[in-house]
Parts: structure tokens; sequence; C-alpha cells
């Protein structure tokens, strides 16, 4: 749901969607989800909220200098891609960034807080607009199927012409729907679905209703052929309000009033 509020892959490190087919040009999926590059590379994925501000997981910006929002599903073929600058981000509250490997610790970590809220000038292209997240009532069960977005190559990198850059959706299934009070875990073993997708660092995971995509999450970290950890953005919106009013301040406040909710 959005409201007009007055305002005045993953595998760890984004390694890229297992069994993702592209996205249309013009779809729902590809008008709120986008790339975060660097000279046009595109290296982490992330999902308009507002006409201003994207969310993606903490470890894409931190430390980051120079990146772009960049508007294409094919930021490989397209030679100029429609961009925009990023001028500020915060990283959620409690965020480690020395905690580089959840991966390689048992068991895994919970309420990592690998969350960012990121703002970018000049508004958003023709065609785009901010996402719709789930309703506050939707709950989740484990096995339930839902969708995960991303521009990372397909994981195991064997098939032809997959470079990282395109945008691909594909389907996964909960593992477990209360991992912790901040984030879900999906499953990314073959044997959950035969479309199987493990997620893309900073892309979205996705309900669909009523034939439309509902954000619910944003891609953090996993294990290979195991499960991958999903930041709930619900648990999240009262920092990104503050947030959102802090970049705008700082930056210069533009005319966009519109965010999740």
């Amino acid at each position: 749901m959005l409201l007009a509020l007055a305002f005045g892959l993953a595998f760890a490190r984004g390694e890229g969607l297992v069994g993702g087919e592209p996205v249309a040009d013009g779809s729902p999926l590809a008008r709120q989800t986008v790339a975060l590059g660097w000279r046009g590379d595109a290296f982490c994925s992330a999902t308009i909220v507002a006409e201003d501000l994207v969310v993606t997981a903490a470890h894409c910006v931190r430390n980051s200098h120079d990146i772009e929002v960049l508007f294409e599903t094919d930021t490989v073929s397209e030679k100029n891609p429609r961009r925009r600058p990023i001028v500020g981000y915060e990283l959620a509250p409690g965020y480690d960034p020395d905690d580089e490997h959840p991966e390689r610790r048992d068991p895994p970590p919970r309420n990592r807080a690998d969350f960012a809220l990121v703002r970018f000038t000049g508004g958003l292209p023709a065609g785009f607009n901010p996402a719709q997240l789930v309703p506050a009532d939707h709950v989740f069960h484990d096995a339930d199927e839902i969708e995960l977005a991303g521009y990372g190559g397909t994981f195991d990198h064997t098939t032809p012409n997959d470079p990282v850059g395109i945008l691909r959706a594909g389907h996964a299934r909960l593992r477990d729907a209360r991992f912790s009070p901040t984030e879900l875990q999906i499953d990314a073993s073959e044997e959950s679905s035969s479309h199987n997708a493990g997620g893309d660092s900073g892309g979205p995971a996705l309900v669909r209703i009523g034939g439309e995509p509902y954000l619910f999450g944003v891609c953090n970290w996993g294990r290979v052929g195991e499960f991958t950890v999903f930041a709930l953005v619900r648990p999240r919106l009262a920092w990104m309000s503050e947030a959102a009013k802090r970049l705008r301040q700082h930056h210069g406040h533009a005319d966009c009033s519109t965010v999740l909710r």
C-alpha cells in the first residue's frame, strides 16, 4: 500500500539468481526494480520506494562512492542507460559492517540489519513507479511460494551469455517464515522449485496479489544450495520515515512525499 506522508544474493555479496528468467521491459516488476551501478556497471539490485528513494542491502552501499541508480532491464546491452546519481544513504541501526561473512557462522546469525535507504536526484524516468508494500495483515507460512528479482547472473554461471546486469526473476519457497523478527529465510535448494531462485544482493522478495507484485523483503546473504536470508521491509518503516527526512534535509528537499507504508 502507498501513502503520501508530509515530509516538509543472494547469496553473500550478490552472486546472482539461480534459474531466473529475464524480466520483460515495461512489466510491473521492471518498473519498480533497479540496479545500483558504478560507471554503468551493475553490482547490486534495489527497489523503488519513493520518487527519490530506493531500498537495498547495507553491504551494497557502505563505503561506496560515485554510484548511480540504473533504470534498465538490460544494463549490459544498453550503451547509455537511464541513470540517476546517488546523493546519500543511511544504513539501518544495528548493521555491523565488519560482519562480512555471515555464511561462515553456525548457527546462522539473525537480525543483522543489512538494510539501507538510498536517495538519488533527478526523479523517476517515465514509466517507473514506487513498489507496493505487502499488506500489514498478510501472513507468511513456511513453503509459501514467492518471487525474487535481481541483476546478478545465474549462480552457476553455466548459461551462455550470462553477464551481471540483466534483470531476472524466479520463484522460490519460504524455508523459515519466522527466522527472526526482522528476517525471512528462503529455500535455495534445488529441490524447492523447478524454477528456483536464490536472490541477488539488495534485490526484492515479492508476493503476487491479484497478479501484481508486492514487496516484502530485501536480499541479504545466504549459503549456496541451502538458503537465502531476506530483511523484511515493514519492521523498518518508522526508521525509513525518519531516515528519508534526514536525507532530504541534508541533500536538499525534492517535491517527493510518497513512501511505503
